[in-house]
């Protein structure tokens, strides 16, 4: 098994957890622990286990055959006051969910080679992954572990002409890239950009592998990037309208304060202002703390590399490296709102639980993450030019 090393650090705290992986989204049963809810012999809790768990009748996989029917505050019926598991605590560990007992952890494949990572939607994970200032590595583990749900699974042998065919060549040179501490991170990302935005047109993968590998190493960028300017009004126009589509749904009390307190530092309302408001904010606050804390975003970008198979899908690569960098932008802008709301008092704590309900709230949305793609593509913003905008400043 492939793991980042911190993974052997990860322990559940459980009902001391300052955030509940049981409320706010909703909870899928796989079909074998369903029929054995069927089983259950004591007769008021099998009633109540009947009353909220019900048949998924568009589900498309054993992992999603029922569905746990939240309370109105989002809440799973089945945790107690204690922020405790009765379903753990009438019926056994055993009687749990695969989704309840894999979570945080996230299971993929490549070449029948199973991979392992955690979500930062866990507030003791994304401390233990954004809190680590040296490079993020990964080793190859035995296991004997109780899988869960395999969230993605690819082939890079049997797909010739494919670019999963160059899958590993393409992963281990963007960590690597995004790695690279002799560039700061906006730099590196948009020549990850160049490079995705090359391979999705010319599709030879290590011709441009080792072209831009050279150029990198001899500092070949430089000149370009110092050319670049960033026309920020472009940038905050669109975040704004990604960011307002996803906040009308949602409930999560802590991610919408620290909205709030974005929004009012960048005036948010005031779209004369807002763009003074904006550079005030950066070059006061951010600016000094992107320096000093510059790994947490690093460390968010590697995992999520690693943790979605970056790049597999069903997208052409730069189609998926436009969705990493909307995610990095929104993150960017909210962190540059909370640092001028704060100032001085802005800390990594409260950047590393801005980034775990950023998580929870957004990364784990699905649909909205298609709507995003759609509204990017849409209004012809899907260009390389485009995504320089959305990265500097």
């Amino acid at each position: 098994m492939l793991t980042p090393l911190y993974t052997k650090e990860f322990k559940c705290i459980g009902s001391e957890c300052e955030d509940s992986c049981c409320i706010g989204w909703n909870i899928t049963i796989d079909k074998n622990t369903f029929k054995n809810y069927k089983k259950v012999i004591n007769k008021e809790f099998k009633s109540k286990l009947e009353k909220y768990i019900k048949r998924n009748r568009h589900s498309i996989n054993q992992y999603d055959y029922a569905r746990i029917k939240l309370l109105d505050n989002a809440r799973c019926p089945f945790l107690n006051n204690e922020k405790l598991c009765e379903i753990f605590i009438k019926i056994g560990e055993h009687s749990l969910s695969k989704t309840c007992t894999t979570y945080p952890r996230i299971y993929n494949k490549v070449d029948n080679i199973l991979e392992k990572s955690l979500t930062l939607s866990c507030p003791v994970a994304a401390r233990l992954i954004l809190l680590n200032k040296e490079l993020m590595e990964f080793e190859e583990v035995g296991s004997s572990e109780n899988l869960g749900v395999i969230q993605k699974e690819i082939n890079t042998i049997d797909e010739l002409g494919h670019k999963n065919n160059y899958f590993w060549d393409l992963r281990i040179f963007t960590i690597d890239l995004l790695q690279n501490r002799d560039y700061s991170i906006e730099d590196r990302l948009i020549i990850l950009g160049m490079f995705s935005s090359e391979l999705a047109q010319n599709g030879n993968a290590m011709e441009a592998i080792n072209k831009f590998k050279y150029r990198i190493k001899n500092h070949t960028y430089e000149d370009v990037f110092s050319e670049m300017t960033s026309k920020w009004n472009i940038k905050l126009n669109m975040i704004k309208m990604i960011i307002d589509a996803k906040m009308n749904n949602v409930i999560d009390s802590e991610f919408l304060d620290f909205y709030n307190k974005s929004i009012e530092a960048l005036q948010y309302k005031k779209d004369n202002n807002m763009y003074e408001a904006y550079t005030l904010c950066y070059e006061k606050y951010y600016k000094k703390f992107n320096l000093s804390s510059g790994y947490i975003i690093e460390n968010f970008l590697v995992n999520y590399v690693f943790q979605n198979m970056f790049p597999s899908g069903d997208k052409n690569i730069f189609d998926e490296y436009i969705m990493m960098i909307i995610y990095y932008s929104i993150i960017k802008v909210y962190m540059v709102g909370l640092c001028g709301y704060y100032k001085k008092e802005f800390s990594k704590e409260i950047a590393i639980k801005f980034i775990q309900k950023f998580s929870k709230c957004v990364l784990h949305d699905n649909t909205y993450a298609n709507w995003i793609f759609d509204a990017i593509k849409e209004n012809s913003i899907d260009t390389m030019a485009h995504m320089i905008i959305f990265i500097k400043y």
